[in-house]
């Protein structure tokens, strides 16, 4: 007992007199205490206890606040929650119809929403962009996209913060025959904007992207349709390649097909990339597939970058990548295109990869001849741009180049998102491993890092390409998964006889 009161002396027990069992369950709490980092000391230990209690009060409290602020955003989410705050607030107000700057901003603020899309050819038709506003609903603007006859609808529900796209709901005379009845849009497609303009965008150009609406048109006639698609795609040949082309040049329109004949590099490509792998692309003008094309026809085809093919297909990828990231900013339908400012990227030898590789080190002995022939079919180009076509129908050309069953599998077109995750969840449903770091990252990761191949490692991009690892009977990779790189071609019935189709069969 001595000795157990020698240990006790210095600690803040009860009392250093206590019954043996009282005083060796004080020291065992205190050696509790210890150990837990509490304070020894009862006057010390009780405040503590006091400020533990304050702090998880709070904390609970603070959980409290979070699931009433998540149920209120939970609701946030739904059109019709917004809309009723937003008239629950108009009423408080007493507002009226919105103002005429508040109108302005509403219709800036559509175009700014329909930002992809306009960077995907389409235009804001501005003869017929209208806004309403009815009690209880809120103000709506409602406009319409035009790209090459076709047309899209697009409603921005303010207060329910939501764009709405449709196709066929229009009224006569927006569209031009028999372009616009091209079934766009199979049903509806919405998407919030609650979350800022910005994300609203992504949004729109990935579920738009997806459905194909950022790349050039494929088309196919329904059962129903008494023109085909070869007539449908040749209409749109002659409406809006070779007759704005033959008014440039001076030219009639059969005096400009006779010079294009002649030229055997025009004659060529129109056989095979028009009439054959892209018979059922309509000449849309889409920047981003006119990069494509030029990658495809003036620096992958027709050149000796085939003929001196880097060692794999890893490499020649992020080459291609390379390629199509030079030519993009240098396309303009309005001022043209800038052909030297593209020869000039693609020719340099100092020219490199986001690594710092050379590409002309990359095609070692071969560049002088890779880069003799790349500018003879760049030039090839810029004559026909500045000599019979002009720039629109020279882009709308090339777009159709770009938007081919040979690049359905190239980085670049507006549906490389939609790719990408079809071939990812397929691999992940099948047990396929992700590449890598993604096995532990997931597949959030590599979905969001595939949107710019020049961040993924060679390993996860040869995943990507042919999916090693992978059965015969399994999913594949860009290469061989066709049900994700297949095009999705849009239907259209037309009976409609006109001018144009008379003109054409003569």
């Amino acid at each position: 007992m001595a000795q157990l009161r020698k240990l006790a002396y210095d600690r803040p027990v009860r009392s250093v007199y206590a019954r043996k069992a009282d005083l060796i369950a004080d020291l065992r709490e205190l050696d509790r205490r210890r150990a837990a980092g509490e304070p020894e000391d009862p006057v010390a230990h009780a405040y503590w206890r006091l400020q533990k209690h304050v702090e998880e009060t709070d904390r609970r409290k603070r959980e409290e606040d979070s699931r009433r602020i998540l149920d209120l955003l939970g609701n946030w989410s739904e059109p019709e929650y917004r809309r009723g705050v937003h008239a629950a607030v108009d009423a408080l107000n007493g507002a009226s119809e919105p103002s005429d700057e508040e109108w302005q901003r509403y219709f800036e603020e559509l175009e700014t929403l329909v930002g992809p899309l306009l960077g995907g050819g389409w235009e804001l038709w501005e003869h017929l962009q209208e806004g309403y506003h009815e009690p209880g609903h809120g103000p709506s603007v409602m406009a319409h996209l035009l790209r090459s006859g076709t047309v899209l609808s697009v409603t921005y529900d303010v207060w329910a913060h939501q764009i709405r796209f449709s196709s066929n709901e229009f009224p006569e005379g927006v569209g031009e025959p028999p372009f616009e009845f091209v079934e766009l849009l199979d049903d509806t497609v919405a998407v919030d904007i609650g979350q800022g303009a910005e994300e609203a965008q992504r949004e729109v150009a990935e579920r738009l992207g997806a459905l194909g609406l950022l790349d050039p048109l494929r088309v196919k006639a329904s059962e129903d349709s008494t023109v085909s698609a070869f007539d449908l795609v040749s209409m749109a040949y002659l409406r809006w390649i070779f007759e704005p082309a033959a008014s440039y040049s001076g030219l009639s329109v059969e005096e400009l097909g006779a010079r294009l004949d002649a030229e055997e590099g025009m004659s060529t490509y129109h056989q095979f990339v028009c009439c054959f792998v892209g018979r059922d692309v309509l000449p849309d003008c889409v920047p981003s597939a006119a990069a494509l094309g030029i990658a495809s026809w003036c620096w992958r085809n027709d050149t000796a970058v085939e003929e001196w093919h880097l060692p794999d297909d890893v490499l020649m990828a992020r080459v291609n990548i390379a390629v199509t990231k030079a030519i993009l900013p240098h396309l303009d339908e309005v001022e043209g295109t800038d052909w030297e400012a593209i020869e000039g990227r693609l020719t340099d030898s100092e020219w490199a990869l986001p690594d710092g590789r050379k590409i002309s080190e990359l095609f070692g002995e071969g560049w002088p001849e890779v880069r003799r022939t790349v500018s003879e079919r760049l030039r090839f180009w810029k004559r026909m741009d500045e000599d019979l076509l002009g720039p629109e129908p020279t882009l709308r050309l090339l777009s159709v180049g770009g938007a081919t069953s040979y690049t359905r599998h190239w980085w670049g077109q507006g549906r490389w998102g939609a790719i990408c995750e079809r071939i990812v969840r397929d691999a992940v449903s099948e047990g396929i491993p992700l590449p890598g770091d993604y096995q532990e990252a997931g597949v959030q990761a590599l979905l969001r890092d595939l949107a710019d191949p020049d961040r993924l490692d060679d390993e996860t991009l040869r995943w990507l390409i042919d999916m090693p690892g992978a059965e015969v009977d399994q999913t594949a990779g860009l290469r061989h998964h066709t049900d994700a790189t297949r095009a999705l071609p849009k239907e259209f019935t037309s009976h409609v006889l006109t001018e144009m189709e008379q003109s054409l069969g003569e």
